[in-house]
């Protein structure tokens, strides 16, 4: 996330929702400026915003970019089973 980003911007509700409605212990939620750490969002892989970053056992499982509401609530499900 950026704070310059719009898609950010618009998508910041919605991920609070989700990550209320998911399982505590399934499910960790944690955002990152880009701005503040750059050499993070580059080694992980983010080239737009937003990008969700999905981690199972410290390996990267799913990559959703974009304004994605539906793709992302069906993979944290997927995911978190």
């Amino acid at each position: 996330m950026a704070p310059w980003s719009e898609p950010s911007k618009v998508m910041k509700i919605p991920y609070r929702q989700i990550a209320g409605n998911s399982s505590k212990d399934k499910v960790s939620f944690y955002t990152l400026n880009v701005d503040k750490f750059r050499d993070l969002a580059e080694e992980v892989g983010v080239e737009a915003l937003p990008t969700y970053v999905l981690v199972k056992d410290e390996d990267v499982k799913d990559m959703i970019v974009g304004m994605k509401r539906q793709e992302l609530e069906k993979a944290i499900g997927d995911w978190s089973k």
